[in-house]
Parts: C-alpha cells; structure tokens; sequence
C-alpha cells in the first residue's frame, strides 16, 4: 500500500517539480487574497473579512514582502 506524499513546506513544488523557496510560499500563503477567502470560509461577512484583510495588509504583510 502506497503511502500519500508528504504535503508539508519544504516538499511543495511547483507544477514543474521544482522546490518553492520559503519566502515564496510564505508570500502566497499569507496573501491577503488568501486570508479574506479563509475568513469568509470561516463565516466572516464579506465586509468584515474586507476590513480585517485590508488592515491585515497594511500592519504585517508589508513586512513580510
């Protein structure tokens, strides 16, 4: 029985098999875009989710670029 591929950082890849470095992944993983769908998945309103990812860009993800 074959055992699913480990899915965690350090073994993501791209569609072409290479290694996505960490800046990169943390880039995509905490983009706003990424943090509004999680919080409307979670139950926010639109607007709220708005708000917060607005806020959430302007405080941190700047220094995270």
């Amino acid at each position: 029985m074959a055992i699913a591929p480990d899915r965690s950082m350090v073994n993501r890849t791209t569609g072409s098999g290479k290694m996505i470095g960490f800046r990169a992944y943390f880039q995509h993983k905490f983009n706003p875009l990424h943090v509004f769908c999680r919080l409307r998945r979670a139950g926010l309103s639109s607007e709220a989710a708005r708000h917060l990812c607005r806020a959430y860009e302007r405080a941190l993800y700047r220094f995270i670029l």
